[in-house]
């Protein structure tokens, strides 16, 4: 890369300062609320994700039917739909739904750290060169097992646990963003 082309990407980026420094409030006052008012913040945030699925969904079933979709322009109809349906399903019972998403959420990163736990074990039980694979793989191996284990085990008090991580990494997450994006501001000379 030729000095103007650096200089160039340089400048649009440093223009851009201010997104990151959105998203970095936004994530700062969704942590903040979270750790504040959970049992008001998450009927909320579900009801947002009720809004992005059907605006996502008519997209879908907008771009199929007008001939934007090149292969299976059904499948992305019959996605759209189902995307819909989940929407106002969600918005009509946001109660239901922000005990029952987080709680399905739980249960599906618990299978997924059961699933990953016995790979982990099993296959990895030789490396490719023929040596045998360390302690170290089995050990996570357990970890992520025992992780899959106590989420199934309890996925509603995984569910409100992970609210109060998310939060955590919302404001963690919301104060690096704001920072880079000072950072950013810096580089662009403003």
């Amino acid at each position: 890369m030729t000095t103007d082309t650096v200089e160039m990407e340089q400048k649009m980026v440093a223009g851009t300062w201010w997104i990151f420094l959105l998203q970095g409030i936004a994530a700062l006052v969704v942590g903040v609320l979270l750790l504040i008012s959970p049992t008001k913040t998450v009927p909320i945030l579900i009801a947002i994700l009720g809004i992005y699925w059907i605006v996502g969904g008519l997209f879908n079933v907008i771009a199929a039917l007008a001939g934007h979709v090149a292969e299976h322009k059904w499948w992305v109809v019959v996605a759209g739909v189902i995307s819909i349906i989940a929407g106002l399903v969600v918005l009509d019972n946001t109660l239901w739904a922000s005990v029952v998403i987080p709680t399905l959420a739980v249960i599906v990163l618990g299978i997924a750290a059961l699933v990953n736990g016995v790979v982990t074990i099993f296959a990895g039980r030789r490396q490719e060169d023929g040596r045998e694979r360390s302690w170290a793989g089995f050990f996570l191996g357990i970890l992520y097992i025992l992780f899959g284990t106590l989420l199934l085990a309890e996925p509603l008090l995984g569910a409100i646990a992970a609210v109060f991580v998310i939060a955590i990494w919302g404001i963690v997450g919301g104060i690096i963003l704001i920072v880079l994006s000072l950072r950013v501001r810096k580089l662009a000379g403003k």
